[in-house]
């Protein structure tokens, strides 16, 4: 191993995020997420154990706090929607790293799968076909800010739905048919959130449907 290469040794194994905030000039040649997204992919990529720099969940993460319907485009994209500049985006990534680092959940209530519902049908990636699915026997509901959204997890090792064992969800209105918040199914733990998360549910549908009929005409 060359000098420098037991120096970046030394520097990975420490805080590396933290070390490119301090001196991004050194390490992206600029203060540009662009660069640091494809630094952070490339890292990972190179290393015969991938890295994981940065939390599991942080493109649910940054979906929940910037309101967006779903984490797919990544938090890159999500970011520099909101903030085109490079350097405002930058910052505004290290400002949602620190988020995650110190939220504090709030475990709204847990919900059982319908009895009647143990599995689901789930699309198979690049086909046209359906394969029944295990759904997780119970999830939980979290939120961690006045966001709207809310955040499901689960810990049954057997179940095959949800995929992840945290997953963001813009509403209620949101989970899946085996998780429809049924009265005696739900267990609530926080009457207030959880009363704000359906009064949220209900304002979203009445604005889904009515965006629905915006693009679909009158008819």
């Amino acid at each position: 191993m060359s000098p420098t290469e037991a120096h970046m040794t030394r520097v990975i194994e420490g805080n590396i995020l933290e070390q490119i905030r301090q001196r991004p000039l050194m390490f992206l040649g600029e203060r540009s997420l662009s660069y640091l997204y494809h630094f952070i992919h490339g890292y990972s990529m190179h290393r015969d154990q991938p890295l994981e720099l940065l939390p599991a969940d942080f493109h649910e993460w940054v979906a929940y706090r910037l309101h967006y319907l779903e984490p797919t485009s990544g938090y890159r994209n999500m970011i520099l929607n909101r903030f085109p500049n490079e350097e405002e985006a930058f910052n505004q990534f290290f400002e949602l790293l620190d988020q995650h680092r110190a939220r504090r959940a709030t475990s709204v209530a847990k919900v059982r799968a319908h009895p009647l519902q143990p599995e689901i049908f789930k699309g198979m990636p690049g086909t046209e076909e359906q394969t029944r699915v295990r759904v997780a026997r119970e999830v939980s509901l979290v939120v961690y800010t006045d966001d709207p959204g809310l955040f499901v997890t689960h810990d049954d090792p057997g179940a095959e739905y949800p995929a992840r064992r945290v997953e963001f969800r813009p509403s209620l209105s949101w989970l899946e048919t085996p998780y429809k918040p049924v009265p005696e199914y739900v267990t609530v733990f926080d009457k207030l959130v959880f009363s704000r998360l359906v009064r949220e549910a209900e304002a979203f549908d009445r604005e889904f449907q009515a965006r629905r009929k915006t693009l679909g005409g009158d008819s």
